[in-house]
């Protein structure tokens, strides 16, 4: 069985990968990317798949680093890891909205776009999601944390904006997992959108609402008959899983080799 090594916190990449029925060679846009692999919402799709895309961070990612198990620490250069290109840039600035007008093509229907845009503690998916239209891009499918349990800013506005695209909610209120330990546990986080001119409408079958994240997954790898055995790096969900880069070896992020009494795994 053939066995894919995904990086998200909340199996966001691996939604992409069946979304596409495992497509080789597509095209995203990673908006508030982070970490190059920790955490990432694209790194599968570009180094298992062949994607390719734009990565847009506020701050610079093109050098960062991770400890070990052994806290030794380790650096890595976004153009040696990555395919796709690192932008620096403010992503609610209309800047933003013409740099996807000049940089991608008329004629380029975007595959997936991860939306994950927090800065100082706020959400800004809504007005990132505002220059996104305002750029008059085409994409197929979106992840887009709305993080409702912290604000109800964001959910109700950019289902508007949504609806009137045409696109519909496959997953809709995609629930974290905390073990019963995080104080975020069961919290509303995000909708996983599609589009019926471009996503076959039938898999809005298994649609979804209030579901954690991993049943969302388990439900569209059914759908699409996927066979492949995951491998989760970094997500808090899975709590065996300390590894999240192993190119050289056993590497591990410090923060997830902690247990907090009781943790429960999300496959427990």
């Amino acid at each position: 069985m053939t066995t894919i090594d995904f990086y998200s916190y909340e199996q966001q990449d691996e939604f992409a990968v069946n979304i596409f029925n495992q497509k080789r060679n597509g095209f995203f846009l990673d908006i508030a990317c982070g970490h190059p692999i920790l955490g990432n919402n694209t790194y599968t799709l570009d180094k298992t798949f062949g994607w390719n895309g734009l990565c847009f961070e506020l701050g610079d990612a093109r050098l960062t680093n991770y400890v070990d198990s052994q806290q030794r620490i380790h650096s890595l250069e976004w153009d040696a890891t990555r395919n796709g290109k690192f932008v620096q840039m403010d992503v609610t600035t209309p800047e933003f909205a013409e740099y996807l007008r000049t940089n991608i093509p008329a004629d380029l229907v975007v595959d997936y776009i991860s939306l994950d845009v927090d800065a100082a503690g706020k959400n800004l998916a809504l007005i990132t999601l505002q220059r996104i239209v305002e750029s008059g891009i085409k994409f197929k499918a979106m992840t887009l944390e709305h993080e409702i349990y912290l604000n109800n800013e964001i959910q109700g506005p950019s289902r508007d904006i949504m609806e009137s695209m045409g696109y519909k909610r496959l997953f809709e209120d995609v629930r974290l997992w905390g073990g019963g330990i995080l104080k975020d546990e069961g919290a509303f986080s995000e909708d996983w959108w599609i589009h019926p001119d471009y996503i076959d409408s039938t898999v809005l079958e298994i649609k979804k609402s209030g579901a954690y994240f991993f049943d969302c997954i388990k439900a569209l790898k059914e759908y699409r008959g996927a066979t492949y055995q995951g491998h989760h790096h970094c997500s808090q969900a899975f709590a065996n899983e300390v590894d999240y880069f192993a190119d050289s070896g056993s590497h591990s992020y410090g923060s997830h080799a902690i247990r907090t009494p009781g943790w429960k795994s999300a496959w427990e």
